[in-house]
């Protein structure tokens, strides 16, 4: 992880880190609210609200919903993550 950043409190936190979609759902299951995406894709459950995701490297969050989402309403918010949002 410092080969990506030497911020501290980032470093402090590799507890909340997710390097893959599995590791998320671990995260997301123990009731994080804020998760680290690492250097990934990412499909973000929008059951699961209150979130800040923060992304490290090149992080891309996948939001795929049959209708429109807000973001906002559901209390979701990403840094430094591109957002990619599908319609099914």
């Amino acid at each position: 992880m410092k080969k990506y950043t030497t911020n501290p409190e980032i470093l402090k936190m590799l507890d909340q880190i997710a390097f893959n979609q599995e590791e998320l759902s671990v995260l997301l299951d123990k009731g994080a609210t804020i998760i680290h995406l690492f250097n990934n894709k990412f499909y973000i459950p929008l059951r699961h609200t209150g979130k800040k995701y923060i992304g490290i490297g090149d992080a891309v969050a996948v939001i795929r919903s049959s209708e429109k989402v807000d973001l906002e309403e559901l209390n979701i918010s990403f840094q430094n993550v591109k957002v990619e949002k599908i319609v099914i």
